[in-house]
């Protein structure tokens, strides 16, 4: 559908749309592209019920589609947050390595935002007045 729209030409088929509770409704659609100077600009709809047979039959081909799927491989818990805080260390070496004081700062805040200790934690327990 939406390879189709991009390059400026309509799209009519059946769609699953889902409700803001979860639920989930079957429409008719018919779509085009709105273009200005040969810029895609916006998109309109025209959205009817369709037949249930036809929602029957989509349904049918979803699921034969799902089921040659290879699901995604599951990234380990907390893997991405390391990472990023692993990236935003080194990057901290970069941009602070004129500056000692400030390098250690930064490295600070990284591991407690990483770890999770809050500024007000950090203010009551670690900062001497």
């Amino acid at each position: 559908m939406w390879a189709h729209l991009k390059a400026g030409k309509p799209w009519m088929g059946l769609v699953k749309n889902r409700c803001k509770n979860g639920d989930h409704y079957w429409v008719n659609a018919y779509v085009t592209p709105v273009t200005v100077a040969g810029n895609v600009v916006e998109y309109e709809s025209v959205r009817v019920s369709p037949k249930l047979d036809d929602v029957k039959r989509t349904e049918k081909y979803y699921a034969h589609l799902n089921a040659a799927k290879k699901p995604m491989p599951k990234v380990p818990q907390g893997a991405f947050s390391s990472v990023l805080f692993l990236a935003l260390l080194i990057s901290s070496f970069f941009v602070f390595k004129e500056n000692w004081s400030l390098l250690c700062l930064a490295v600070l805040v990284e591991v407690c935002v990483f770890l999770g200790i809050s500024a007000l934690f950090i203010q009551k327990n670690l900062v001497v007045d």
